[in-house]
C-alpha cells in the first residue's frame, strides 16, 4: 500500500462541553488546510481523530452500512469497522483496534492507529499538543484514581478506586448500556494502552441509570491485576463510561518492579 506523507499542524485547540460545543483546529494534509469541528485531546496513537473528514482529502470512500458499521475503501482495501468495537474486518482478515471507534457530533472518529498502520498513512508531525484536564459532562462531574502507593510488584493485584463526584449545582443523570460502568487503562511511557481492567470480561448487556445530585459522589472498587508488564514505569488512568460521554481521571505514575 503506498504511503502518504500528511503533515499536521494543529493551530488551536478548544475544549468545550461535548453535549453542544465545537473544538477547531486546522490540520495541514498534502499542502491544503481542513478545519476539524472536532479534536482530539491529544495526537498518539490511541487519540481518536475524525475519519469522514479526511476522505476529501486523501482516496477514500466511507459508506455507511444499514447494520451501522462503516465501510472504507483506500488504494485497493477495504476495512469495516463498528462502532465501540476493536475488531476490524478486512480483506486481509480480522485485524484489531487498541482503542475502539466512536461517533458523536455526526463524525465517525477512529484513533490515529487506523490512520497510520491500517491505512499506511504516515503523519510526520503530530504538533505540539499538550494533555487537557479531565473531560467533564456539563462541566460539573469529575473522576478522581485512588491507588494505595506508588511502587508495586509486577505480578500482583492492586486495589483501585475510581472516585465520581458532581461538583455542580444541578442534577447529573447517566446512563450506562451495560454492566460496564468503568474502567482503568495502564499506559507505557510512550502513552500506549498496554492493558485494560476490562480486557477478558464479560459485562452483561443491562441499560442501568446513576443519577448524582449535587455534591454527591459514588466511589467504585476494583482489583487490577498485572499481566505480562516489564518493570518501569506506567500511568494509571481511570475513565467512566456512560452511553454519551466519558469521564477521564488524571493520569496516575506508578513503578513496577
Amino acid at each position: 500500500m503506498k504511503k502518504r506523507f500528511i503533515n499536521i499542524l494543529v493551530l488551536s485547540l478548544v475544549l468545550v462541553v461535548l453535549a453542544g460545543g465545537t473544538a477547531l483546529a486546522d490540520i495541514n494534509i498534502d499542502g491544503d488546510n481542513v478545519e476539524f469541528d472536532i479534536s482530539p485531546d491529544r495526537l498518539t496513537e490511541d487519540s481518536l481523530v475524525p475519519l469522514d473528514q479526511f476522505k476529501d482529502m486523501v482516496p477514500m470512500e466511507i459508506v455507511e452500512m444499514d447494520n451501522g458499521d462503516r465501510l472504507i475503501y483506500f488504494e485497493g482495501d477495504y476495512f469495516i469497522i463498528e462502532i465501540g468495537k476493536v475488531e476490524v474486518e478486512t480483506n486481509r482478515g480480522v485485524r484489531y483496534l487498541d482503542t475502539e471507534p466512536i461517533y458523536i457530533n455526526g463524525h465517525t472518529l477512529v484513533p490515529v492507529e487506523f490512520i497510520t498502520d491500517f491505512l499506511g498513512i504516515d503523519i510526520e508531525d503530530f504538533g505540539d499538543l499538550q494533555p487537557l484536564p479531565p473531560v467533564k459532562i456539563g462541566n460539573s462531574l469529575k473522576a478522581r484514581l485512588i491507588v494505595g502507593k506508588q511502587v508495586y510488584s509486577r505480578n500482583q493485584s492492586i486495589r483501585v478506586y475510581i472516585l465520581l463526584e458532581n461538583e455542580g449545582k444541578h442534577r447529573e443523570v447517566l446512563q450506562f448500556t451495560s454492566g460496564k460502568k468503568y474502567d482503568v487503562y495502564v499506559k507505557d511511557k510512550f502513552d500506549r494502552i498496554v492493558q485494560k481492567w476490562s480486557d477478558n470480561k464479560m459485562f452483561a448487556q443491562i441499560m442501568q441509570e446513576l443519577v448524582l445530585e449535587p455534591e454527591e459522589s459514588v466511589l467504585y472498587e476494583l482489583k487490577l491485576k498485572f499481566r505480562g508488564l516489564s518493570e518501569g514505569t506506567y500511568y494509571l488512568q481511570g475513565v467512566i463510561e456512560s452511553k454519551d460521554n466519558k469521564v477521564y481521571t488524571d493520569e496516575t505514575r506508578i513503578i513496577l518492579k
